[in-house]
C-alpha cells in the first residue's frame, strides 16, 4: 500500500470509531495481529451476529503451509 492509502485507511478507521489508535508506523513491517483485529472489528460492526475464532495460532495457510499473502 502506498503512503496515501495507509493515511486514508487510518483516517477512515478513526472516523468509523475504531477503539485503538492506528499509527502509520504499525505498517512498516507486516503486522498480522493488528490486521486480524481490525478485520474482526469491521466484521462485527457490519454483521450483527458475526462470530469468529479469537485464537490465531499462526500466519500460515493451513492448506498449503505458506504465509498469507507472502508467496
Amino acid at each position: 500500500m502506498s503512503f496515501r492509502d495507509l493515511r486514508n485507511f487510518t483516517e477512515m478507521m478513526r472516523a468509523l470509531g475504531y477503539p485503538r489508535l492506528i499509527s502509520m508506523e504499525n505498517f512498516r513491517t507486516p503486522n498480522f495481529i493488528l490486521v486480524s483485529e481490525m478485520l474482526l472489528w469491521l466484521c462485527r460492526r457490519l454483521v450483527l451476529y458475526f462470530s469468529a475464532s479469537k485464537s490465531i495460532k499462526s500466519v500460515t495457510r493451513p492448506d498449503i503451509g505458506e504465509p498469507f499473502g507472502w508467496s
